[in-house]
């Protein structure tokens, strides 16, 4: 039985782009060159665009000024009214945070990103208890 090979160098970009792309690109060098023909340099081009975005703007979870764990430690609304966000809740508040990040990337403060927790503590909690219950 003959071996396949990959012809995907990482190398061939300045760096690794991310995971998701990455594989991807893995994946389509294993296919039929003659059905991935476009494929891959659009892949490329998502990888180059991930590359910019990253260099410039946090857009992940581990690119946040808070962490899990702080999240959780946040308790109160602006109101002073106590929400605990626990388990999933805590994941979902942390999910949603990278997009809002993105948005606007000078408030990836952990006092930023705790104000904008604390006036939607509620929202998140009740969020995450509809999604509880449709599962």
């Amino acid at each position: 039985m003959e071996k396949m090979s990959c012809n995907y160098d990482a190398d061939e970009a300045n760096d690794t782009p991310p995971e998701p792309v990455a594989l991807k690109l893995v994946d389509n060098a294993a296919q039929n060159p003659a059905r991935v023909q476009g494929r891959m340099s659009v892949l490329r081009q998502v990888g180059e665009i991930y590359q910019e975005i990253g260099a410039t703007h946090p857009y992940r979870i581990k690119d946040l000024a808070l962490n899990g764990q702080d999240i959780m430690r946040i308790n109160h609304t602006r109101r002073g009214k106590e929400v605990w966000l626990k388990d999933k809740a805590a994941g979902l508040a942390l999910d949603q945070t990278p997009s809002y990040v993105l948005r606007h990337p000078e408030q990836n403060k952990p006092e930023d990103l705790t104000e904008l927790l604390r006036a939607n503590l509620e929202s998140i909690r009740n969020e995450a208890a509809v999604r509880k219950e449709q599962k």
